[in-house]
């Protein structure tokens, strides 16, 4: 049955500012630069790693601490791999409570991974086990998100568009159209909530058509952002690395 909280949900869902469009939207979903990852999550509760577990976690009885990294895959893992791990200790008649540290971050690729894990140790995290996650964002992210655009491949991926500190002309427009659209999809969220329109199928699909149509607006401006030559400076491109085959 149509309910407001239904539509609500779905609205949110689909206009989500962290939802992956393309490296732009990863670089704009509350991705800060980090010293030694490359860029984090803006979460000082957890020193900018995903999950709500604090990284720095010591060894004590009845605790098993597991590091898991890696990217979006790896922090869809973790919402049920200590479910999983309670379940298997259980089965096993082990009294061990599993604690997972969420270490990964959307759009990781490797060597960040590698780095998450020595980064959390120096500061003196003890962990049990660490599970890495690699897969397509290694293999595909280094050429299309960063070689393509001459940015070296074992940057982060869009290492160029966190710290160019020379935005063209186009790029601050498309910036402020995506900010003025973005805005526009949290007021008609917002109005399917309180509206008392909203208890309408007619009104939430209305409501529904114009988030897709900003949707479609801001991932045409973003792939646009993406398409545009800039000479790069060093910072934001690294060392040259040519490749025979891509």
């Amino acid at each position: 049955m149509y309910t407001r909280d239904a539509l609500t949900q779905h609205l949110a869902a689909r206009s989500d500012p962290d939802r992956p469009v393309t490296q732009i939207a990863e670089i704009a979903q509350r991705r800060i630069l980090h010293p030694y990852l490359g860029y984090a999550f803006d979460r000082p509760e957890t020193m900018g790693a995903g999950g709500e577990v604090h990284p720095v976690q010591r060894r004590a009885d009845g605790r098993f601490i597991v590091a898991l990294t890696g990217g979006s895959v790896a922090n869809q893992v973790r919402t049920v791999l200590g479910d999983a791990l309670r379940a298997q200790f259980a089965a096993r008649g082990l009294a061990l409570e599993p604690v997972v540290v969420g270490l990964a971050v959307d759009g990781f690729k490797q060597p960040q991974q590698l780095a998450s894990v020595a980064y959390f140790l120096s500061l003196g995290a003890e962990y049990d086990a660490v599970v890495n996650i690699d897969g397509f964002n290694d293999i595909v992210l280094p050429i299309v998100d960063n070689y393509q655009r001459g940015v070296f491949p074992f940057y982060p991926r869009s290492w160029n568009a966190f710290v160019n500190r020379r935005p063209s002309q186009q790029t601050l427009l498309g910036a402020g159209e995506i900010a003025f659209l973005r805005r526009q999809q949290d007021r008609r969220i917002e109005g399917a909530k309180t509206s008392f329109l909203g208890r309408s199928a007619i009104a939430g699909l209305v409501h529904a058509k114009q988030l897709e149509a900003a949707t479609t607006r801001i991932g045409e401006i973003q792939r646009a952002l993406l398409d545009e030559i800039t000479q790069l400076p060093f910072e934001a491109r690294g060392p040259d690395m040519p490749v025979d085959d891509i």
